[in-house]
């Protein structure tokens, strides 16, 4: 069995298993950090947008004013922010038979890789998954298709250029592989071979493989994954969260006594970053601003924390008389997104799942909807300019601070120090995220919210799994962030290919009713029979049966006839070596010799007269005859007189 890492960052996994002829992709996540080396994008071009001067390179003759620019003494490209795609050379990715997608973040480089490589497997994924994921990727697409940049970036990638340039683009990891974000096209087409599952239910690859979908509590809809045969199983852990908040809890009894468990997406916050205490001075902070007029900005996704940030906001406001604060929530999705949110009731919390049986819709963003406090918008330009009131507080993306309507609202907001921008998205370094709009007048609050299995948790996970083996990321196993399970632990690293410890010793044979009908069983221990069988074995379709032999032909000799319908006796148990020379010597044979080999348990009886050895072991027994049929007979008659026997039919 092997494993195929193809992303080097923790929480962006991309897997390929290899086991029993079956090749398993699991997760194909967008590294979406290489966007914070290009400008941002502009909603509407003004004299505010950020001031930049073209940067003159003096070691090489390319012309790279054009695409890269100076802001505050830091280097950026001047062109459509590209973005991160996992190792995909590493394997022939026609060969991949199924793709397994764990939550809606490890969904967004699936179509780059349905439309642009030779894949043609099944692709597995929840209903709310595929939903959830299909927003990121149109909002995305939106953002990027309303503030076109015209300049295309390519001198710099050059590896004599950009090993000259100064940090951070000079430490930028293979930016010739960057791409340009797909199309809208390419999202449907590739959504369209997406089939649905639900939580425990069984799919079948091939007849080698059955994976099954367990709730990872991370998002609405989001799974762990549990590939089994019939003697083995692996845990696939993606993004999981053992906190209750809106989505299905954490079914942790799925991966118990797993023979590996492949750990991946862990949070790395310290422990003073619980997401309760970043939640509680979230709202603390929006509070003060809101209190000395200032408006708040919270870039964030169009789901997700999102909505757990709405409903704790809102329930903060009404308890400190702020009731009447508007919301805002900009996104080119963002009324799908709370919609479709509330009519995901199966895939939510215990709690969520008992306001649909009130009847209340499970998020309190339906009521704050309803009642206008809550308002949704496209965009800026549709007509939220006509309806914003201030002080308030806006939703907006893109978190990379580097397309979106988030743009606009810093620099519009950008100079006033009463205003507030809380920064709540773990996935970008925010003080580079920020870097280009420096200096800001506006306080900039960094509250990292990071639901996601944190070690300490992880490596109870671990102990409570009973797992034998365990597969994680290097950075799990510095000193700095050790596990402290004593179960064997592999880690991996971009492009490693890791030998899974696990070892096939059993497979299932299904037995024809035919040759069942026929064993004979025998109790050779309290509670345990044996039988025999014997037949012919049938592979097909990965599933092995025993079978009846053909019929057997008249021109067989009638002696192998005979033998054939005879029953057939079967010896078991030890073999007792006194017991057997001394029935040897009523069957006439007087000439014996025991020899025992040293400190071993192996026994030799020799029959000299005979020219024969007899080589007795622990757990078997060799005779070595080269006499007449009848000695043989008489060691035969001798041997299954001392041992219990179990008889077939043939």
């Amino acid at each position: 069995m092997k494993l195929y890492c193809l992303s080097g960052e923790p929480n962006k996994p991309c897997f390929i298993l290899r086991f029993k002829g079956t090749s398993v992709m699991l997760d194909c996540t967008l590294d979406m950090c290489s966007t914070l080396n290009f400008l941002p994008l502009p909603v509407v071009p003004s004299p505010t947008n950020i001031e930049t001067k073209p940067w003159i390179p003096t070691f090489t003759a390319a012309r790279l004013e054009d695409e890269i620019k100076e802001v505050q003494d830091k280097l950026y490209v001047n062109s459509e922010p590209e973005f991160y795609l996992p190792e995909l050379a590493m394997i022939d990715l026609s060969e991949i038979d199924v793709i397994l997608i764990s939550n809606l973040h490890n969904m967004l480089a699936l179509p780059y890789i349905t439309e642009y490589t030779s894949f043609t497997g099944k692709i597995l994924a929840t209903e709310p998954t595929v939903q959830m994921a299909s927003m990121y990727m149109y909002e995305m697409i939106e953002y990027l298709r309303r503030m076109p940049k015209l300049n295309n970036a390519t001198r710099w990638k050059q590896t004599k250029v950009q090993c000259n340039l100064p940090p951070p683009l000079r430490d930028a990891i293979e930016p010739l592989k960057w791409r340009k974000l797909y199309n809208r096209h390419d999202v449907q087409s590739c959504l369209s071979k997406v089939s649905n599952v639900s939580y425990n239910e069984s799919q079948n690859i091939f007849g080698t493989l059955k994976v099954t979908a367990a709730s990872s509590g991370f998002r609405i809809g989001s799974c762990n994954w549990l590939i089994e045969t019939h003697q083995e199983k692996i845990s696939y852990i993606s993004g999981s969260s053992t906190l209750i908040t809106h989505p299905k809890s954490l079914d942790s009894e799925s991966i118990k006594r797993s023979d590996v468990l492949i750990l991946s997406t862990l949070s790395h916050a310290p422990n003073e970053s619980h997401p309760d205490t970043m939640m509680g001075e979230f709202c603390v902070i929006a509070a003060q601003t809101i209190k000395s007029g200032g408006n708040v900005l919270v870039p964030c996704y169009p789901s997700g924390v999102t909505y757990d940030l709405i409903e704790c906001l809102s329930n903060h406001f009404d308890n400190i008389g702020q009731s009447t604060i508007p919301f805002y929530f900009i996104s080119p999705v963002a009324h799908n997104s709370l919609s479709y949110s509330n009519i995901f009731a199966e895939w939510l919390s215990g709690k969520k799942q008992n306001r649909v049986y009130m009847p209340e819709a499970p998020f309190p963003h339906a009521k704050l909807t309803k009642t206008g406090r809550l308002k949704t918008f496209k965009s800026i330009e549709d007509g939220f300019q006509l309806e914003m009131k201030n002080p308030c507080v806006v939703f907006t993306g893109h978190p990379s601070l580097r397309f979106g309507d988030v743009v606009h609202f810093i620099e519009m907001w950008g100079q006033s120090q009463i205003n507030t921008m809380l920064i709540t998205v773990p996935d970008f370094p925010y003080l580079d995220a920020i870097a280009p709009f420096q200096p800001l007048a506006m306080k900039v609050a960094h509250r990292p919210i990071d639901t996601g299995v944190t070690l300490e948790q992880a490596d109870k996970m671990i102990i409570e799994s009973q797992a034998a083996n365990v597969i994680t990321t290097e950075s799990c196993l510095s000193p700095e962030n050790p596990l402290h399970s004593d179960v064997p632990i592999t880690k991996y690293k971009r492009g490693d290919v890791i030998s899974v410890p696990i070892k096939r010793q059993f497979e299932l044979i299904g037995v024809d009713s035919e040759i069942a009908n026929n064993i004979h069983l025998r109790e050779i221990l309290p509670g345990t029979v044996m039988g025999f069988v014997s037949g012919h074995l049938v592979t097909q379709d990965n599933k092995h049966i025993l079978r009846r032999f053909p019929s057997q032909k008249a021109t067989i000799k009638k002696r192998k006839l005979e033998m054939t319908n005879k029953e057939s006796v079967c010896p078991i148990g030890q073999l007792n070596v006194p017991d057997f020379t001394h029935e040897l010597k009523k069957l006439g044979i007087t000439d014996i010799k025991v020899e025992h080999k040293g400190d071993s348990e192996t026994v030799l009886v020799h029959l000299n007269e005979d020219d024969a050895i007899i080589r007795v072991e622990p757990n078997s027994t060799f005779v070595i005859c080269q006499g007449s049929e009848r000695v043989r007979s008489k060691i035969r008659e001798a041997l299954l007189y001392c041992l219990e026997t179990v008889g077939c039919n043939r």
